[in-house]
């Protein structure tokens, strides 16, 4: 079960006391986890002997009073059933603050009450101290459909509970819908949410050498590749084309090409999270740009079409932890079966990512150099379901996927390689651009300026 594998779960289950929170979206899956949690703590983590559980949703969410009462005494109840010598402890509270015995559990427990007296949640919240054992067997409380609650009841009570409970129980997991008035309420405190899951996933996606390649390519001298912002087919491309293919002979200029849209492209700095810069919040007006740089002479990180997936699902990801969803199910089978990323399972995700959000993005740029750099033949991992993987065939199958949108108006690949016959084959009768036909003058240029200066330089050593 993957939740039990979050860092944040271990922690909390490893210290001896405290509170871990859960927001989800998925009603449903919430809670056949709670109920696995359930029934499977005792057997995963031996020190949690008790389980105590609490739905919210059953109480009067019309009256807040009345809701609060109702958890606090489910809560004393499901105690002292567990724990039948609390009530001796109880006793004792109550000779402390001098209140009679039996008049005092006529006032927890409704019974025999004079008209008009009723219990008040300050009292309950004390019991309920008093009947948590401190020694002994540990207990593990679950709290779950906080959420259903009035706004006013769950904060009152969670208010009570985190500020008089927590250093006497030994777990107390509250679970809760998503949102932010409810994120609100726990902030600082140890929670599994989907933004933290997240940011797991992507740090089980990142790998160090994702961007060495693209870091050393120079950038370009003055405007000589400037003429790339009007080139008809780039614009068509950005406007709304699926696929573009930049080719041209080696030294010509590709890669530093590829660096300036890149860098063109990427989002502000100031469009980063507020809250963790490692990822970015969501933005539906913000185009999402990625890239991968491949390179025969850095090793197969930059050859392996295994790796040019994982930088560009970690770099999507960051830049928009709301693509999660599209995450959460591969990442949570993974998580939990203690396995890695394979390829078959990047592919799955970057295409459910490409099916879905094509009509709810403007566009998705990803630019690949250096393709011709990339393995002829990549053999599957061991344990991998699928076959071999060749050169041309994971360039068609993007294609493949850039050309299915309609419009072009989601996923938009940029392609530079050198003009080989392979690559020529794989994207068909697509849109190209030729780099030479382009940057010869700037090429030229650039020349008579170098010997330019070599000139100037030697006349100044004759001066001399």
């Amino acid at each position: 079960m993957w939740f039990v594998h979050m860092p944040e779960y271990q922690r909390w289950i490893k210290s001896g006391h405290g509170t871990l929170c859960y927001l989800d979206s998925d009603g449903a899956k919430m809670s056949a986890l709670v109920s696995n949690i359930v029934k499977m703590g005792l057997s995963l983590h031996p020190v949690l002997s008790q389980t105590i559980y609490l739905d919210c949703s059953q109480y009067d969410t019309s009256n807040p009073a009345e809701a609060e009462m109702g958890a606090l005494h489910s809560l004393i109840y499901q105690n002292i059933f567990l724990h039948p010598g609390s009530l001796e402890r109880l006793s004792e509270y109550f000779k402390t603050i001098r209140q009679p015995v039996g008049r005092s559990f006529n006032r927890l427990f409704h019974e025999n009450m004079d008209e008009g007296v009723q219990p008040d949640c300050g009292f309950m919240v004390d019991a309920l101290r008093w009947v948590i054992p401190v020694d002994g067997l540990p207990s593990f409380t679950i709290i779950d459909k906080i959420d259903c609650m009035t706004r006013e009841a769950s904060q009152r009570m969670l208010g009570r509970l985190l500020s008089k409970i927590n250093d006497e129980a030994d777990h107390i997991l509250f679970v809760g819908h998503n949102d932010p008035d409810l994120a609100a309420k726990f902030e600082g405190l140890p929670t599994i949410s989907p933004r933290v899951e997240a940011m797991h996933c992507i740090g089980s996606l990142h790998f160090q050498e994702w961007d060495d390649r693209r870091s050393i390519v120079e950038t370009p001298f003055g405007d000589t590749d400037e003429w790339i912002w009007t080139d008809p087919a780039f614009v068509t491309w950005r406007e709304r084309s699926g696929i573009l293919w930049i080719k041209g002979k080696p030294g010509c200029g590709k890669s530093t090409i590829a660096r300036m849209i890149t860098d063109r492209l990427a989002r502000p700095k100031e469009r980063q999270s507020t809250i963790n810069p490692a990822i970015a919040d969501p933005d539906p007006d913000s185009t999402i740009a990625v890239n991968f740089f491949y390179s025969a002479r850095m090793g197969e990180r930059a050859t392996r079409h295994y790796y040019m997936l994982r930088s560009i699902l970690y770099q999507m990801l960051r830049q928009d932890y709301s693509l999660y969803v599209h995450f959460k199910c591969t990442y949570r089978r993974i998580l939990g079966d203690g396995t890695t990323w394979m390829l078959e399972d990047l592919m799955y995700v970057f295409e459910t990512i490409i099916a879905d959000c094509s009509s709810e993005r403007p566009s998705l740029c990803c630019v690949l150099d250096g393709f011709d750099e990339s393995d002829e033949i990549e053999c599957p991992q061991p344990g991998s379901q699928k076959s071999k993987k060749t050169q041309t065939s994971m360039l068609s199958w993007l294609a493949d996927l850039a050309l299915k949108q309609t419009h072009g108006s989601w996923l938009k690949i940029l392609v530079l390689s050198r003009p080989t016959t392979s690559i020529s084959r794989a994207l068909g009768a697509i849109a190209s651009i030729t780099v030479e036909e382009h940057n010869l003058p700037a090429i030229i240029k650039l020349i008579e300026d170098g010997l330019s200066k070599i000139k100037q330089s030697v006349s100044n050593i004759r001066i001399r």
